[in-house]
């Protein structure tokens, strides 16, 4: 009977071990399939924020679409383009942030700096205004040498007459106005002139006029006219699959 017992025992114990094995690794599948996932899609989502931040970075040295399209880049550049700003970014994002940083920093500190000094409090010195400047001067420096070096990466892929343009049309978007505007050159009082001329239209003064008419006879303003008509839907086009193969 002892032994009948004992037997009984021994195959259940046996049975429950390889029953408990059986759920372990059932547990270790499962964790690592949900480990995996989770991996991937964190994979995903990175690609995601490096490839908006690309975009994003682009953006900010006047590398978009309309301006490609009106400087006459070629369609075949633009794929060239995005991996190469893809690369740099790969290699200095991570350093440019932190440059951006210091200078938001920088930016912050001169600002209470220079209110505390307003204020005639004491919690400050000239001095300390000087070195404010003096940090937030570096900083600056810092960031812009990095997005020069940047831009003069991208610009190896684009065609030097069109890089020309594009340069031009960077240097002058903080005017906010039409693509073609920008690609002319003008000094502050034609500018001045000239949005005026767009904002008050037939009732703008004469002189505006005669900057406006000036403007859209100019061979820049022409050209960057008839390319971003003609190129725009294709640059668009290479845009978009470009990102996608990101």
């Amino acid at each position: 009977m002892a032994r009948v017992t004992y037997a009984f025992i021994t195959r259940h114990t046996r049975l429950l071990l390889a029953i408990l094995c059986v759920s372990a690794i059932s547990l270790v599948v499962v964790v690592r399939r949900g480990s995996s996932a989770a991996s991937m899609s964190s994979i995903a989502a990175h690609a995601e924020i490096d490839s908006a931040e690309v975009e994003s970075l682009l953006a900010r040295v006047g590398i978009e679409p309309a301006t490609l399209a009106a400087a006459g880049v070629a369609e075949q550049s633009v794929s060239a383009l995005v991996t190469v700003a893809s690369q740099w970014c790969s290699e200095y994002a991570e350093e440019l942030s932190v440059e951006d940083q210091r200078v938001a920093e920088a930016s912050r500190t001169l600002v209470i700096v220079t209110r505390s000094l307003r204020r005639g409090e004491d919690s400050y010195t000239q001095q300390d205004l000087a070195n404010a400047r003096g940090a937030l001067d570096q900083a600056n420096a810092a960031a812009s040498q990095r997005v020069s070096s940047f831009l003069q990466s991208v610009g190896s892929e684009i065609e030097p007459e069109a890089l020309v343009v594009i340069n031009r049309l960077n240097a002058n978007r903080g005017w906010h106005l039409y693509t073609p505007y920008l690609a002319v050159d003008l000094g502050e009082e034609s500018w001045l002139s000239l949005k005026n001329a767009l904002r008050c239209g037939e009732s703008a003064p004469p002189e505006d006029q005669t900057t406006l008419a000036n403007v859209r006879s100019d061979m820049g303003y022409t050209l960057a006219t008839t390319n971003l008509s003609s190129k725009l839907p294709g640059i668009q086009t290479a845009w978009e699959h470009s990102w996608a193969g990101q």
